[in-house]
């Protein structure tokens, strides 16, 4: 057939399709269906009555389509399609004309052609190279619109062609003899049809068996033919293909290349005439042209460092001969003719070019030359050359081949990773267990810690010499404690005797000397009357360096301790630094998933900041689906019940969250400069016409079209939106705006202000183009005119936080924009998000219980106690906490509070700080507090410390009961409206009351039960109700569906319980209870729930039944004799003034006297400057201290109290005092290290 037509063909081919390169990848799907690797072809058979004309082919007769074929009598048959992969189809790459086929990155265009496995073995195949080539001036015929001539081009122009051989006219059009005329030189046979078709034939070759099948082979040629530059045109001279190659350890390279001998013998060149020749030897460097030596060769063996005399070394000195020589001799003895066997012999032959025997020409040798298959085994770059046709400034036969890593499959990757982790944890088990092994008197040995591995049966043996000598190590202590009792009894006595003589001295200071005396030695009585296991560190190294000499019989050993330090030092140990080794895991984990992101995209891209970029991408898609998990309040209610997250995630839930936004922006600095450096280096990198690689795909676009690329899904310009977003984000998550508000109708009035005013300025500035700008002030004015609704002097207009918050909700926006940015995302985003669907979907529910407040109260230093009524169905632990949302003050804001009640009371009380630099805080102090106060006492009472407000309940009905009857249920709304105002004085007394005129008739305060609204839209006895008709029908529909609420109403909304670290203060016998100012709020709880519990457990002993109230520990719950929750609770509250201790001062005095009043020790620190005469003594017990408490002095005592326990310590308080516990905790088990040491965890939550 002809095959002259244009790609694809509408008749069969023998030809199978390999790849189709194209100036217009557009049409690339096109060219992909309609080839017949996947598309059967048709033609048409036809039967000549006539012999045709001569100078017409047979098949130019035959119609091309099934129509006109079976209407002339023909038969259509269809050949079927060769069943292969379509072919691949590629751009073409922008080559400058008379270039040689040079395209811009200054190399000839080429296209790296995978063999196939469906070619036989040993199959002889043809390569056949065939250009379309068309010209841009043909013009659409009548009616077509966008017509394409270098596509649409069909038989239509075959009679009347639009250009004719060449043609001459005024083709400018300013007349002839002026424009005019001009001839173009046209060849209409090369215009619109195939040219210059090119063929190969080679031989196709199994895979041998020996090679797995995703080892990469090369094939490694010499392409152009003899003669100098014009000679050779429009091929090339000699050189090796590909020039530059980039391989791995392990691949191999197939060297074979063919030579003729019909060159045309006037061509320029070296050697015999009309013939090339190439070879391979290896040379210092491209600028070189000497080869070197045997002795400096590494392309097929390393010379410089491994053995010649080897099997290895021989087989690579073998490669170097055939490659340099050709085996030349074995071709020439075949003729009768030998090659110069020393320079002697070569300068006495005289051989000139065209000698058969000029074997230093390569004339002895064969035009093809097939060096097999070699492995490439040294990594390096390695320089070669041809001796033949390397004519110093007439042309050059070089190539560079460079030589990688080894690449790793899959499998190899996770195995290395595997194994990293494996062996790293091994060493570390091995360390601990030569540790223990050689300290057996130590800690570590113990039979709580003896490493897993002590721990073997194929151990036992070696364990036990060790346990006999702990064994006898304890028994020599225990002598030398007794040798040290006895030696302090005598001198004890005689002590007591002088102490009693003196107490009965008539001296005041004599006898309260004696006094002093005595406690002491009773104390010192105590402490040696202690068993051996509970001493300190100290007591025992002074008791070991007392040992007599046969008594000696451990020394202990400092071997391979410092793995062990080292990894505590990391990753903190037991001791409270279990954070560190959270956090070190979370930096790991980064790390490692940073690092998988830059290998899966290492060959990607234009260069390497690609997978720069990449990598920043991966970290950004990780931390971004570990950043909502904070957020959900009922997923910590269970992740707080894990240990191990106690140092990330437990203790400060905001924390993390902010801690992860901090990785979330150092992946959003490395993505994004890593995408600028890539955009920079495609903008200025040549233009390709078409492509070849996906490289040149990219290559030479500019800023703007990579931005807004519809391939790429405008990725940089969704990307540039999300990082605004972001930013935004960030700056109105500082304390600057979060915790600041705004005044519109000043100006700054300070520093801090007028910076705060500049970060917010710029958040705007950068949520301009993209937010809307009348949803921004909407909101805004909104905001001004909720705060503006109080008539109190001094009033901030807006609160930072409501800015934080509407902000932060374009966290939603930001999620979509991201899985459009990055196709991927979705992996990464999928679990977090379903965990996140699930828990709105739980809130959404909890955050509709309503909860009528009691009372609301303000306490010293501006802080307020709100007591509600227990809603139905709601329990909680002591130490959790709740959200709560006032719809007067803001019906979207939420606010966490701990509880101060105990689960075992009727109500539920928090304790809210109310500053005035607390916007949410401050409002609702006026609207609770402030307002009813001056609403009461009608503005005569000042609202301030000691006001009391008492709520009454109401229900406000939507629908009227009325209508009931007819099946339709009212809606019930509850809210609570001030009722009474009392003023509490010293001692809790009230010294005056103020009532509602709807109050003054009762002597009680108001009911718990909500009662009944007397208001005509409200909810109306059944004896009113046709008044309540008739007053309804003179309504407006509006009123009937949503009646308005009184003025002083009060709606809250609650949502919770959620889960904290202090709940966990039920699974410890002895805790330590830290807070720091208003941070008491959990502990609060705490110990009147304790109270409560054991005056209920006294209450049962009394009645002779059995029960428990705490909770112990998983495996301790059949021992309830022997385990008790808060056996001893060490209380520590930190206040800058003595008036905050008046807060729980009730609680903390009841604590000190009631039921549980041995189980308690309470200290109180005041941390401020105060001098001595304005401090006041609590009395009631009370331990009162002035400055800041000693940890690292606290916590060995209470270790020496409490041997062998794990007490938990548990903060409330800011994160400085968190890293003080943790410390100390840390130093106080570094300083003993005995078996029966108490072991510190700390839990800690901050604000």
């Amino acid at each position: 057939p002809e095959e002259r037509d244009y790609y694809p063909y509408w008749h069969p081919s023998g030809w199978r399709d390999a790849a189709v390169l194209t100036s217009e990848p557009e049409h690339c799907e096109f060219y992909r269906q309609e080839s017949q690797n996947a598309m059967p072809k048709g033609h048409c058979v036809m039967t000549f009555e006539e012999e045709p004309p001569a100078t017409l082919q047979e098949e130019d007769q035959v119609a091309n389509n099934r129509n006109d074929c079976e209407s002339n009598g023909g038969t259509w048959t269809v050949e079927p399609a060769w069943d292969i992969d379509p072919p691949e189809c590629l751009g073409l790459p922008e080559s400058r004309d008379n270039h040689h086929g040079n395209i811009a990155t200054g190399h000839m265009a080429s296209y790296l052609w995978k063999i196939p496995d469906t070619i036989p073995d040993n199959d002889t195949c043809v390569l056949r190279i065939r250009y379309n080539m068309s010209s841009g001036d043909f013009k659409a015929p009548d009616g077509e619109i966008d017509w394409d001539p270098f596509f649409d081009l069909d038989a239509r122009y075959n009679a009347n062609p639009p250009i004719k051989t060449d043609p001459k006219d005024d083709f400018v059009g300013l007349g002839w003899q002026t424009s005019g005329p001009l001839q173009l030189q046209v060849n209409t046979a090369q215009f619109g049809r195939t040219f210059q078709d090119r063929s190969h034939v080679f031989k196709v070759k199994r895979r041998p068996e020996s090679i797995p099948s995703d080892v990469r082979i090369v094939n490694y040629n010499v392409r152009g033919r003899r003669g100098n530059i014009v000679q050779v045109y429009p091929a090339v001279e000699y050189d090796f293909v590909p020039q530059d190659l980039s391989v791995n350890l392990g691949d191999f390279l197939h060297f074979q290349w063919t030579g003729s001998d019909a060159n045309a013998n006037g061509n320029a060149g070296n050697g015999r005439q009309g013939t090339d020749r190439s070879n391979l030897v290896q040379i210092s460097g491209r600028s070189a042209n000497k080869p070197v030596s045997f002795e400096e060769h590494s392309l097929f063996f390393d010379a410089k460092s491994q053995d010649w005399s080897s099997d290895e070394g021989r087989a690579a000195e073998r490669l170097i001969e055939r490659f340099a020589f050709l085996d030349q001799e074995s071709y020439a003895e075949q003729v009768g003719q030998t090659c110069p066997k020393d320079r002697d012999d070569l300068e006495d032959r005289n051989l000139d070019d065209n000698d058969d025997d000029n074997c230093q020409q390569l004339n002895a040798a064969p035009a093809y030359f097939d060096g097999g298959l070699v492995e490439m085994k040294v990594r390096g770059t390695h320089h070669i050359v041809s001796t033949r046709n390397n004519a110093y400034s007439n042309r050059s036969q070089k190539a560079t081949i460079r030589v990688g890593h080894a690449r790793l499959r899959w499998w190899e990757i996770a195995a290395i990773v595997a194994g990293t982790v494996a062996a790293v944890w091994l060493a570390y088990l091995v360390s601990n267990a030569v540790h223990a092994y050689m300290n057996p008197t130590s800690s570590a040995f113990s039979k709580r810690n003896r490493p897993i591995l002590l721990r073997a049966p194929c151990m036992w043996c070696f364990v036990q010499r060790q346990i006999k000598k702990r064994e006898a190590y304890k028994e020599a202590l225990q002598r030398a404690w007794q040798r040290r009792c006895a030696a302090a009894d005598t001198q004890r006595g005689a002590t007591l005797l002088g102490a009693t003589a003196a107490r009965k001295a008539v001296t005041p200071s004599a006898g309260s000397a004696a006094a002093k005396l005595t406690t002491n030695l009773a104390q010192e009585q105590a402490e040696l009357t202690r068993p051996p296991g509970w001493l300190s560190k100290q007591t025992k190294e002074e008791l070991t360096a007392a040992l007599h000499p046969n008594e000696k019989i451990i020394v202990k050993s400092q071997c391979c301790t410092w793995p062990r330090q080292l990894w505590h030092r990391c990753l903190g140990d037991d001791s409270g630094e279990g954070d560190k080794r959270a956090t070190w895991a979370y930096i790991m984990i980064n790390i490692l998933v940073a690092a998988f992101g830059f290998a899966c995209n290492y060959s990607g891209g234009l260069n390497r900041w690609y997978a720069v970029a990449k990598m920043g991408g991966y970290m950004l898609d990780f931390n971004l689906s570990v950043l909502l998990l904070p957020t959900m309040r009922s997923l910590q209610k269970y992740v707080i019940q894990v240990r191990q997250l106690d140092g990330l995630f437990n203790a400060d839930p905001i924390g993390f969250h902010m801690w992860v936004a901090g990785w979330v922006a150092f992946g959003t600095v490395v993505h994004v400069f890593g995408h600028v450096m890539h955009m920079g280096a495609i903008s200025l990198g040549p233009h390709f016409q078409a492509v070849v690689t996906p490289a040149q795909a990219i290559s030479g676009r500019s800023i703007l079209i990579q931005s807004f690329d519809p391939y790429t899904r405008a990725a940089p310009f969704t990307g540039c939106i999300i990082l605004v977003m972001m930013i935004a984000m960030g700056m109105t998550a500082s304390t600057r705006i979060r915790r600041h508000t705004f005044n519109f109708a000043r100006p700054p009035q300070s520093f801090h202000d007028l910076i705060s005013w500049f970060v917010l300025a710029l958040a705007f500035l950068l949520l301009s183009p993209i937010l809307l700008p009348w949803y921004f002030l909407r909101w805004l004015g909104r905001g001004c005119r909720r705060a503006a609704s109080s008539d109190l002097p001094g009033q901030k207009k807006v609160g930072g936080f409501l800015i934080f918050w509407g902000v932060h909700k374009l966290w939603a926006p930001v999620y979509i924009l991201l899985l459009a940015h990055g196709p991927q995302c979705w992996i990464w985003f999928l679990w977090p998000l379903i965990l996140l669907l699930c828990d709105r979907l739980v809130s959404r529910d909890r955050r509709k219980q309503q909860v009528m407040l009691k009372s609301a109260e303000m306490l010293k230093s501006n802080v307020m106690k709100l007591t509600f009524g227990m809603p139905p169905g709601f329990t909680y632990q002591a130490g959790q906490y709740i959200q709560i949302c006032c719809e007067q003050v803001n019906g979207e804001e939420w606010h966490p509070f701990t509880l101060t009640s105990a689960p075992e009371e009727k109500d539920l009380s928090v304790h809210i700080r109310c500053g005035d630099d607390l916007d949410w805080c401050s409002a609702l102090k006026r609207k609770l507090v402030f307002e009813p106060v001056n609403t009461l006492t009608k503005s005569a009472q000042k609202p301030g410390e000691g006001c009391r407000v008492l709520y009454s309940p109401y229900i406000h009905a939507q629908i009227p009961q009325a209508d009931a009857a007819d099946g339709r249920q009212g809606e019930q709304r509850l809210y609570s409206q001030p009722a009474v105002l009392e003023l509490v004085g010293t001692g809790g007394k009230i010294t005056n009351t103020f009532r509602r005129p709807n109050e003054l008739a009762k002597a009680a305060a108001p009911s718990a039960s909500p009662r009944k609204s007397k208001r005509p839209s409200e909810q109306k006895s059944v004896e009113e109700a046709e008044s309540l008709k008739a007053t309804v029908s003179m309504m407006s529909l509006e009123d009937v569906i949503r009646p308005a609420l009184p003025l002083d109403a009060i709606r809250l909304r609650l949502d919770g319980p959620h889960g904290a670290p202090s709940e966990l203060v039920w699974k410890n016998k002895v805790v330590m209870l830290v807070g720091a100012g208003i941070g008491v709020t959990p502990f609060a709880s705490i110990l009147r729930s304790l109270q409560m519990q054991v005056q209920a457990q006294q209450l049962d002993k009394s009645s002779k039944r059995q029960g428990r109230a705490s909770h112990p520990p998983p495996g301790t719950e059949n021992d309830v004799t022997t385990w008790q929750a808060c056996q001893k609770v060490y209380f520590y509250w930190l206040c800058r003034g003595q008036d905050e201790f008046y807060w729980f001062y009730d609680l903390l005095s009841e604590a000190l006297k009631g039921p549980a009043r041995d189980r308690i020790e309470v200290n109180l620190f005041q941390t401020a400057m105060v001098e001595l005469s304005q401090v006041k003594m609590l009395g009631d017990g009370f331990k009162q201290f002035m400055g800041r408490p000693d940890w690292k002095k606290i916590m060995p005592k209470l270790s020496e109290k409490h041997p062998g326990e794990n007490i938990g310590v548990f903060l409330c308080g800011p994160q400085a005092l968190r890293g003080e516990l943790q410390r100390a905790a840390a130093d106080s088990g570094k300083s003993d290290k005995t078996d029966n040491r108490a072991r510190f965890m700390v839990h800690a939550e901050n604000f």
